[in-house]
């Protein structure tokens, strides 16, 4: 922001300098809310939501949910285990569904990446109409797959969801051109 371009009139800052500040002040200090979907919020959200934690650096808050109704109890062994092996924390309220996330009082995101292309079509409006991105991951809990079979799984998404997340975070989320964020985002649904 340059003080050249600031213009008083009748003792007061010019709307254009006051509009500048308040940017300034929210780009530089406001986090960025990131919200991870999925059917049921117990292995692809919560992996999503744990990696963005650890990479975060204090830039982002990381939250996950899954579809209403559909959402299980309790965190999936095998995504806790797969959190464990690779030295990733849970987050501590795991299982919620998305009414948590429309109410109008509920943390306002900036992002949601929607983790299965099924769950995309039933997405809610969110409150302040975020940003939104589809990175599709197979559903791990598919009847008929064994344990060992999930937990390689489990380890592949985490791996693939942590290189994207690495990248994301080292996007200019507050301060580049919303467009080409938006394009950036939505293409890291298409990497390896």
């Amino acid at each position: 922001m340059t003080l050249s371009r600031t213009r008083f009139r009748r003792g007061r800052f010019s709307l254009w300098f006051v509009a500048e500040l308040l940017r300034g002040i929210y780009m530089n200090s406001a986090k960025v809310n990131v919200l991870f979907v999925s059917r049921r919020n117990t292995i692809r959200s919560v992996i999503a939501q744990s990696c963005l934690a650890h990479l975060s650096k204090g830039r982002f808050n990381a939250y996950s949910c899954g579809v209403p109704n559909e959402v299980l109890t309790g965190l999936n062994s095998v995504a806790s285990e797969t959190l464990d092996k690779a030295g990733l924390s849970a987050a501590q309220e795991n299982c919620v569904g998305w009414e948590k996330f429309t109410r109008n009082n509920s943390p306002r995101m900036h992002w949601v990446i929607v983790l299965d292309k099924d769950v995309k079509r039933m997405e809610p409006d969110w409150p302040g109409q975020p940003e939104s991105a589809l990175w599709d991951y197979p559903d791990i809990l598919v009847a008929g797959k064994d344990a060992e079979s999930a937990h390689v799984q489990a380890s592949k998404l985490l791996i693939s969801l942590y290189g994207r997340i690495e990248i994301l975070t080292n996007l200019p989320l507050k301060t580049g051109d919303r467009s080409a964020l938006r394009s950036d985002v939505r293409d890291l649904g298409y990497s390896g």
